[in-house]
């Protein structure tokens, strides 16, 4: 049987950035389940997907444009720690702020000079060409379980 949307993929995979600087692999555990043509993962990498049948190996390369995209230096901040919330802040760690339309935006803590802490609300492989090296377990179609998809 071959992927189409709704069907429900069981796969490995690893995912590398184009330097070829492994950032996540399902190979050091259970394999990764979901019903292709959710959103479970970028739409560019389930669109690549269809049609491919259990045991199928491809590399699929996600363009910062269809994956986590470029850079924006708007959500890169240099913020004085007096704004900043009273808690233990390290480098590497995670503060929440507010943007305008109240949403909440994790930025991870860059580093610090003096009384200035510096910030980057952008996602971590933002600006990355992604690789992907999936490996195709199984595919069951979705209507033998009668799983409904919304």
């Amino acid at each position: 049987m071959k992927i189409k949307k709704k069907s429900i993929v069981i796969l490995h995979y690893s995912l590398s950035n184009s330097e070829g600087k492994l950032l996540e692999t399902t190979h050091n555990g259970p394999p990764a389940q979901f019903v292709c043509g959710t959103g479970l993962f970028m739409p560019g990498f389930e669109d690549e997907l269809i049609g491919l049948k259990a045991g199928d190996k491809k590399t699929i390369i996600i363009g910062p444009e269809k994956g986590y995209g470029m850079v924006n230096e708007n959500l890169v901040l240099k913020v004085h720690r007096s704004e900043l919330p009273e808690v233990d802040i390290k480098v590497g760690g995670t503060l929440w702020r507010e943007s305008s339309n109240g949403d909440k935006i994790p930025f991870k803590i860059n580093g610090f000079l003096d009384d200035w802490v510096f910030l980057d609300g952008n996602h971590p492989w933002a600006g990355y060409e992604l690789h992907y090296h999936v490996t195709i377990l199984s595919v069951i179609d979705n209507g033998d379980l009668n799983i409904r998809v919304t």
